[in-house]
């Protein structure tokens, strides 16, 4: 017959599950974080359709965007539906554009780190 834990063993089980899981939610929001700032930079720096990056005090001008443009990149979205969707926010949400070289630039520049965030995952 097995021999249970003593209730001793059974809590610093459980903790030592917690303690991994915040750990790696820890880490989990670290990724993140670093990926929305250099998502924030490729926006502010090569997208730039209102043409404010020569401020470095508006870097946050395309934040709004950013949470978006990350979930269609986890979702594995290819190198033309990024393009269309920067065209859209363009055209919708800003009324300023850029031209289709540059977006497509952008859009593979994004693409290329959600990979290097896949590889170090």
């Amino acid at each position: 017959m097995p021999v249970l834990g003593t209730q001793a063993d059974d809590n610093r089980h459980a903790v030592f599950h917690l303690s991994l899981n915040k750990k790696y939610y820890q880490m989990k929001e670290t990724m993140n974080h670093d990926l929305r700032i250099k998502v924030q930079a490729i926006l502010f720096n090569d997208w730039d359709p209102v043409g404010i990056n020569g401020n470095i005090y508006l870097i946050d001008e395309y934040d709004d965007y950013i949470e978006n443009i990350i979930d269609i990149l986890s979702n594995k979205i290819e190198i033309s539906g990024i393009v269309n969707l920067l065209k859209n926010i363009e055209d919708v949400e800003i009324g300023s554009t850029t031209d289709a070289a540059t977006r497509y630039n952008v859009a593979v520049k994004l693409m290329n780190l959600v990979n290097e965030s896949l590889l170090s995952d």
